[in-house]
């Protein structure tokens, strides 16, 4: 049996074709859950207040020098805008989440099951619809979290 572990997973406010209001981001957990089965627990389940710019600077400090431009104009389209936000535990959660969203290329999710697919559309500006932490960021994607007073620090 697999390790239990912890995953955050947010909708994204970057969705705009089609918009992705409040009963589409239902749709998109709905759609991940049922995906999840039985053996998984949510442990949060938020929508945040409008988000400052700052916040996702923060959060998006790890794209590379060359993706500056892409991240200023991606910073300035989510300032002020909400995140749908869930923490999920379970037996291998992180990669399962990963899989059930999809890879971050919209056209890496042609013919697949996936959020991206499902929900993405290919004219949307940034495609990705969702995040979903990997091994390599949960860390950093908890500890950003909770100095911006999203989730518990015990989280």
């Amino acid at each position: 049996m697999s390790n239990i572990e912890r995953t955050l997973f947010f909708v994204k406010p970057d969705c705009r074709n089609p918009h992705i209001d409040k009963a589409t981001a239902l749709e998109i957990i709905n759609f991940l859950e049922e995906k999840l089965g039985n053996d998984f627990k949510r442990v949060l389940g938020i929508r945040t207040q409008p988000l400052s710019k700052e916040f996702y600077l923060d959060f998006y400090s790890h794209l590379k020098e060359e993706w500056s431009e892409i991240l200023k104009e991606m910073t300035d389209e989510f300032n002020n805008k909400s995140l749908a936000v869930f923490v999920y535990e379970g037996p291998d959660i992180i990669r399962r989440v990963k899989q059930i969203a999809g890879p971050t290329k919209y056209t890496d999710n042609i013919g697949k099951g996936t959020i991206r697919k499902v929900f993405g559309n290919p004219n949307m500006k940034y495609r990705t619809i969702v995040h979903a932490s990997d091994r390599e960021g949960i860390r950093k994607d908890f500890q950003t979290f909770k100095k911006w007073g999203l989730i518990p620090a015990y989280l």
